[in-house]
């Protein structure tokens, strides 16, 4: 284990736009444009979209849809899992919006990062976003199978 005085000490430096995707390109994921500071791509089954939001403060945002809307059928199941998830997760945040064909499962993952962040804090902070995005909509695809 390593102590804090054993890493080299990285002064934190403003997020922007050019710098996630300068991250995400150099970590191999395959991102396309998708609106002013957003880019989306594919993992596994789900779509997720990286988004930077700047007024007053900053905020980096992953949110996670599934492919395909649910069945209304499924909303008492979609309730249970988003209520289960919520008591046992941090992130993301379930939500669900009613569609002319069914029910489209949504989630958000958020983090400020107004002060900045170094290198390994904003890779960590992405990486993050993705996989409890993923892990949540996996999740869910699983429990709506049984």
């Amino acid at each position: 284990m390593s102590a804090p005085s054993d890493e080299p000490y990285t002064v934190p430096t403003p997020v922007t736009f050019e710098r996630l995707l300068a991250h995400l390109e150099s970590g191999d994921v395959h991102v396309q444009p998708s609106g002013p500071a957003a880019v989306r791509g594919r993992w596994g089954e789900n779509l997720l979209e990286l988004s930077l939001r700047s007024s007053a403060v900053v905020v980096l945002q992953v949110k996670g849809a599934r492919t395909e809307p649910l069945p209304e059928s499924a909303a008492p199941a979609l309730v249970t899992f988003a209520n289960d998830w919520h008591r046992e997760h941090i992130w993301p945040t379930v939500c669900w919006t009613s569609a002319g064909d069914g029910v489209e499962v949504h989630t958000v993952f958020a983090a400020d990062v107004t002060e900045g962040a170094s290198d390994a804090q904003l890779r960590d902070t992405f990486t993050i976003g993705i996989a409890t995005t993923n892990q949540c909509l996996t999740a869910l695809t699983d429990a709506l199978a049984r």
